[in-house]
């Protein structure tokens, strides 16, 4: 399959902005607040992330129900969703892949890149989920990240769209990136020895060719498997806003850990420009058993002037 660039999707549509000072991080909350008129027209859009681990550990799809109700349950706009298999148990057919499922449990529109391969046995990827009264503007954006597969354990990849929101006009995408650290080897055998850091690269590359300089409002979220002040946080934050960063963060952030009782992490993020940050939080108590996945999702509201539209 040839692989349409990104950047038609996440940054063509209307993403050239005046340029920002690289490794400067733009702070959301130093706007002025907007005209009485202006509020009462911006629109709210609920965005979650969530990397749902293929749907269950044992077997592949078994808690799909589940995740479909921790959707319904909070109620996103659009959800950006990481290990979304391309197949389910005893499905037959052209539409067999998670997305598509989870997308009728939910009510949602769904659009599906399957991009990671894990030993020639599993392809799984990245997808955007919107409602329905929303819609896909134009073609979807889907592009293979650098460096592939090889130096990246997994193959990773990014989807973007430009999503229609009434008169309304915003820009989603979609990540994952690697796991790999400088030394580090891989889970399964067949890549080679590396001393990259193979996220920190992979978010360079997306830096460049896909985020490039928003002049809309946008989001990129997903599992970027390093923690705050990292390499690869400090590349991404260069152009745009941690939703965590702003005074609509509640609690610390952690989506990750908790399954072995060990260090807690922050990995899972939702990134925004130009829109204003209403609310911020990760669901649930701190027991996995909360969700069926290795991951908490980030739930966060944000409000979409005209004047921002894409």
């Amino acid at each position: 399959m040839k692989n349409r660039p990104l950047r038609v999707a996440l940054t063509a549509l209307a993403l050239a902005l005046p340029a920002l000072a690289l490794g400067a991080v733009p702070t959301p909350t130093s706007a002025a607040a907007p005209a009485p008129a202006a509020a009462a027209s911006a629109t709210t859009v609920r965005v979650m992330t969530f990397n749902i681990q293929y749907g269950g550990k044992k077997e592949e799809g078994e808690n799909l129900g589940r995740i479909a109700g921790v959707i319904n349950h909070y109620k996103p706009s659009v959800v950006l969703l990481n290990e979304v298999d391309r197949s389910l148990p005893g499905c037959k057919g052209g539409e067999c892949n998670q997305a598509t499922y989870l997308a009728k449990l939910v009510g949602m529109k769904a659009s599906y890149f399957p991009i990671e391969h894990k030993e020639g046995k599993h392809w799984r990827g990245n997808a955007i989920l919107i409602k329905k009264n929303y819609d896909f503007v134009g073609k979807v954006g889907k592009t293979r990240l650098q460096p592939r597969a090889g130096v990246s354990c997994y193959e990773r990849g990014v989807i973007g769209a430009k999503i229609g929101i009434g008169s309304k006009r915003i820009v989603v995408g979609s990540t994952h990136l690697d796991i790999r650290t400088p030394g580090q080897k891989c889970p399964y055998d067949g890549a080679a020895p590396t001393t990259l850091d193979v996220a920190y690269e992979q978010a360079r590359f997306l830096r460049k060719n896909v985020i490039r300089r928003p002049s809309c409002a946008t989001f990129l979220a997903g599992d970027m498997n390093r923690e705050p002040g990292s390499k690869t946080y400090n590349v991404l934050t260069s152009r745009m806003n941690d939703v965590w960063k702003t005074k609509a963060a509640q609690g610390n952030g952690y989506t990750n850990g908790f399954e072995t009782g060990g260090h807690k992490k922050r990995i899972d993020y939702i990134f925004f420009t130009h829109a204003r940050a209403v609310y911020a939080d990760v669901p649930g108590k701190d027991k996995q058993d909360d969700f069926p996945s290795d991951h908490k999702p980030v739930m966060a509201t944000f409000k979409v002037s005209a004047g921002q539209s894409c």
